[in-house]
Parts: C-alpha cells; sequence; structure tokens
C-alpha cells in the first residue's frame, strides 16, 4: 500500500517523509538544512556532499553498520542528464535492496538546499513507485508533502514532464541564486537578479532559468 505525508514543513528542516510504498519509505532532506543521514539506510546524494562524510573501503565490517551510499551528481539549478528510465530502475534497486536486508529501509534524497535537486529528483522517484495517480500533478504532491519550495528551475520542471509524461501547472521557485545566495522567492530573486539591467527583471530571471517557456507561462506548462 503506497502512503503519503499528509502536510509539508515550509521551509523544511532534518528528513522530511514523502511517500512509502512496499517496504520502501522515501525522505527528501538537504545537507545545509540538517539532513540526518545517520536515520536511513540509503543516501541517494545528488550534490556530492555525502561522500566527505565517509569513506569505508570495500571489505570492512565497518561499512554494514553505514548506509548505503548512492551518488547521483546533478548540478546546482540544473535537471539530470539521464533517460528516464533511470528511474524505473533506481526505483526497482531500492526495492531489491530492500529484499538483501530483510526489512523495510529508508531512502533520504539530499542535495545542498533540498530544493531544486532533491525535489526533481523525488517526484521522478514518486512516479516510478506509482504513488503518484495518471491525473497527479508531479510538482504540486511533492510541494504539498514535502517542500512548497521544491523544484527551482524551469529545466527541472521541465525534466519532470518528460520523465513522467505527467502535465503540471507548477511555476519554478527558486530560493537561492547558484553559488547559495539566499533569496526569498521568484518575485524577490527576479528582482534583485535584474536590478541595475535593462529589461524587466522576470524577462531576465525567465532566460535564466531556462530559456525558451517564461514565468508567466507555466498556467499551461506541459499541455500536449
Amino acid at each position: 500500500m503506497n502512503q503519503a505525508s499528509k502536510t509539508y514543513v515550509s521551509c523544511h528542516r532534518g528528513n522530511v517523509f514523502l511517500f512509502e510504498s512496499g517496504g520502501v519509505s522515501v525522505y527528501g532532506g538537504g545537507w545545509t538544512r540538517g539532513s540526518e543521514e545517520a536515520l536511513v539506510d540509503v543516501v541517494i546524494d545528488l550534490s556530492d556532499n555525502a561522500g566527505s562524510k565517509w569513506s569505508v573501503p570495500d571489505g570492512w565490517k565497518t561499512r554494514d553498520y553505514l548506509p548505503l551510499l548512492v551518488k547521483l551528481p546533478i548540478n546546482d539549478f540544473e535537471e539530470p542528464l539521464w533517460d528516464m528510465a533511470v528511474w524505473p530502475a533506481l526505483w526497482s534497486d531500492l526495492r531489491e535492496h530492500m529484499t538483501r536486508v530483510k526489512h523495510p529501509i529508508r531512502v533520504v534524497v539530499e542535495c545542498t538546499g533540498g530544493h531544486g535537486r532533491t525535489g526533481t529528483v523525488l517526484a521522478c522517484l514518486a512516479d516510478a513507485a506509482g504513488v503518484l495517480k495518471p491525473t497527479d500533478d508531479p510538482i504540486a504532491f511533492v510541494r504539498q508533502h514535502y517542500c512548497e519550495q521544491a523544484v527551482e528551475s524551469l529545466a527541472q520542471v521541465d525534466y519532470i514532464v518528460w520523465a513522467t509524461g505527467k502535465k503540471t501547472e507548477q511555476k519554478p521557485r527558486p530560493t537561492s541564486v547558484p553559488g547559495g545566495c539566499s533569496a526569498g522567492g521568484y518575485d524577490d530573486w527576479a528582482k534583485t537578479l535584474g536590478k541595475g539591467d535593462e529589461g524587466s527583471p522576470e524577462k531576465k530571471a525567465s532566460t535564466f532559468l531556462g530559456g525558451a517557456v517564461g514565468y508567466e507561462d507555466y498556467e499551461i506548462y506541459g499541455e500536449v
């Protein structure tokens, strides 16, 4: 039986539960927001931060007491570079790992802040796990159950629509600029980005965030 969390935490701290399916519980987090790797069985590291925290040679018994580390690095504010088939394969691997260890497992997906890259992968995993209904908006699902600031750029929205085959009416919600500078959401961030430059800040922000599809177009984004 699939189960999703009933509330989101805005903005999140620690490991935030998103869904459970078939004995695999999936959480999201960010290492700057206190994600707790010691509390899970598998860490899916999207920003190559977790690897600096432990390194145990193959064959050492110590590895039996540490989370399984899966590195899937994605550049900040960008989309994954892999085919959509990677997500069903990853979900299958997680289920097989649960079978090997013979108990339900907890998985945390984390990047730096836990918004853009983490939100993107969570949406794709929820779809691969069969948690989403055919008519569900994958980004709305993640924002409702994980964090309302999840998924930051047009490129990430575009990837989720392509990888899941589902439509979205959600707009990107950047919470930082590349490099980690904090901002107060799309409108404040757009004004900051456009200050002192020619042209509207909204146009400049839309151009930076992914190109042809503008911020104002997202009410209908994903329609065929």
